[in-house]
């Protein structure tokens, strides 16, 4: 779909802005003209999974509702890990870690 799977810091300043940036990015991309699209193939790919890989699971395990629980915490992981991402120089600094 020529979507940029990479995660873009925010150059604003302030907790709160950069926590909702890093939300943000965990829903949208950009794609290759850089504009700024609806990030659908990391949502179908969350949920989709979650899903497909209860299927051969035994009958009390039903793929839509479990499905989506498991997409869910698929999808809090990535906005941690853009968490991570946004305050991870900072965090690398303050600590020095590395040195």
């Amino acid at each position: 779909m020529g979507y940029d799977p990479r995660y873009l810091s925010c150059q604003c300043k302030g907790f709160f802005r950069r926590t909702g940036h890093a939300f943000k990015w965990s829903l949208v991309t950009k794609n290759e003209s850089g504009r700024t699209r609806f990030d659908f193939p990391e949502i179908a790919g969350a949920y989709g999974s979650g899903m497909l890989s209860t299927y051969w699971y035994p009958d009390r395990y039903r793929p839509l509702a479990d499905g989506v629980r498991s997409g869910n915490q698929q999808m809090i992981f990535v906005v941690a890990i853009n968490v991570v991402k946004e305050f991870g120089p900072e965090i690398k600094r303050t600590f020095r870690f590395g040195h």
